[in-house]
């Protein structure tokens, strides 16, 4: 007769709940140009890089107009700060870049309505994860070509 054994993590399992382990990833991985100037941006940045993105940073409007016109990246999406949408999208005019804008709107701003005139996917910062990379495929997907 052999005794009852018990298995590395039965006690989550006998409360019904396992450990909580999320990796994300991008179906359409794309080259991302974002606007960082705290450390929740260097943090959202570092979870886009993580689910697939080539996420380049800058931290002014001058070094993403710079970026921007560089013969060294091509950026399927800018993202910035609603706030920063004139100047922003004047520096993608001006590059001529390709690039799609997604605004982020300020959490209880009032921005988001605007900034969903600009790109209808537009995220709020007190979003989720899966919503701003669902906010970025969408914004990929409008603009691959037919």
């Amino acid at each position: 007769m052999s005794a009852p054994a018990s298995a590395c993590g039965e006690s989550l399992y006998r409360v019904g709940k396992g450990v909580a382990f999320r990796e994300y990833s991008a179906p359409l991985p794309g080259r991302i140009l974002a606007l960082v100037t705290t450390e929740s941006d260097r943090v959202m940045a570092s979870i886009l890089r993580d689910a697939g993105h080539d996420v380049h940073t800058v931290e002014s409007v001058a070094q993403l107009g710079s970026e921007l016109t560089s013969a060294e990246h091509e950026f399927d999406v800018v993202i910035t700060l609603y706030e920063d949408h004139a100047a922003v999208q004047e520096e993608i005019a001006q590059a001529r870049s390709g690039a799609a804008y997604l605004p982020v709107a300020a959490a209880d701003s009032g921005q988001l309505e605007h900034a969903r005139l600009i790109n209808r996917d537009a995220p709020s910062t007190e979003d989720r994860v899966n919503t701003f990379l669902r906010a970025i495929h969408q914004t990929l997907v409008r603009r691959a070509p037919a």
